[in-house]
């Protein structure tokens, strides 16, 4: 979601000498709930199939010349969440916010997901945690 030269010629100029650059994102985890989380996204918020994957930018990060010593991690975590919680979930995406077509029909598919897979009133969002430290020369 950020242009990878400008960020990093930004980084470079602020970064003090034998610095370090930190990136991480929060990816989503698999399961058949976060599958049909998924499919509901594209069906409905018309911005999320457009945006930028991660593993993308990660690598066009380690694609560039000035990049050093790139290391990746990976931690895993999850949000348990009730049915308010879901609906905070997904609408604090801006893909969501702001590229829904049918917010009604959008509601009613995610709640359909959450009576589907919760169990005594919660579901699991499970996620990645995925960062990369590197340096720039």
């Amino acid at each position: 979601w950020f242009d990878v030269p400008l960020s990093l010629a930004e980084f470079r100029r602020i970064l003090r000498e034998g610095g370090h650059c930190a990136a991480f994102w929060n990816l989503r985890g698999e399961g058949a709930f976060m599958d049909a989380y998924d499919a509901l996204l594209r069906a409905h918020a018309s911005e999320y199939a457009v945006l930028e994957k991660p593993r993308q930018t990660i690598a066009a990060i380690a694609a560039r010349p000035e990049v050093r010593d790139l290391r990746p991690a990976e931690f895993p975590h999850g949000q348990r969440l009730d049915e308010a919680g879901l609906f905070g979930r997904a609408y604090s995406s801006s893909y969501v916010v702001h590229g829904l077509a049918d917010r009604e029909g959008f509601d009613d598919g995610l709640r359909a997901l959450f009576e589907r897979h919760a169990r005594d009133g919660f579901l699991e969002f499970p996620y990645r945690c995925v960062a990369i430290l590197w340096r720039i020369v």
